[in-house]
């Protein structure tokens, strides 16, 4: 019976074997595989943790970033109130040189001859000034008028005196 059974043992793993050494062979080309999976797997998985660890560096640079740009912020906020201070001080100040320095030159000056303030000056060096033209004005329009009347003897002095009249009443505000 033993010699019998070997037999067929023997035609059995004969022809079994062949199948689990094929069903091996394709079991280990898919294990080979799955390692190459998942080797390309942890491979892809370091490349997104630096990844992430990149982002996340860069995410903090920008926080980092934009509280100092809201620190800086304050700072230009300060800065421009103390200059508004500043700027105020300044003008307080140069309305007291100015004063002091009318004071200082109003000492040196007798009665009749003190600083007038620059702004009263302005005005009336305006209205001088355009007093003067139009005195000029009158006078040319006075001179081709006694041009054309000294061809005409007996108008001219009647011209003249409506001249002077003019003249009069144009820089009748001057006095």
């Amino acid at each position: 019976m033993h010699n019998q059974c070997c037999p067929k043992a023997w035609m059995f793993h004969f022809l079994v074997a062949p199948r689990d050494i094929m069903e091996i062979a394709k079991l280990q080309d898919d294990n080979k595989a799955l390692d190459r999976s998942t080797k390309s797997k942890e491979a892809a998985l370091l490349e997104a943790e630096r990844s992430v660890q990149v982002v996340v560096a860069k995410a903090s640079m920008v926080d980092d970033l934009q509280n100092m740009n809201q620190e800086l912020m304050k700072q230009i906020e300060i800065c421009q109130e103390e200059r508004k201070t500043l700027d105020r001080e300044l003008a307080r100040t140069k309305v007291t040189a100015n004063r002091v320095a009318a004071v200082v030159a109003n000492e040196w000056k007798d009665a009749n001859d003190k600083v007038m303030p620059v702004k009263q000056w302005i005005e009336e060096r305006s209205t001088l000034t355009n007093g003067t033209v139009c005195i000029r004005k009158s006078l040319l329009i006075a001179a081709e008028e006694s041009k054309v009347s000294l061809k005409d003897g007996s108008e001219s002095s009647n011209l003249l005196r409506g001249t002077k009249k003019q003249v009069r009443v144009r820089f009748s505000f001057l006095h």
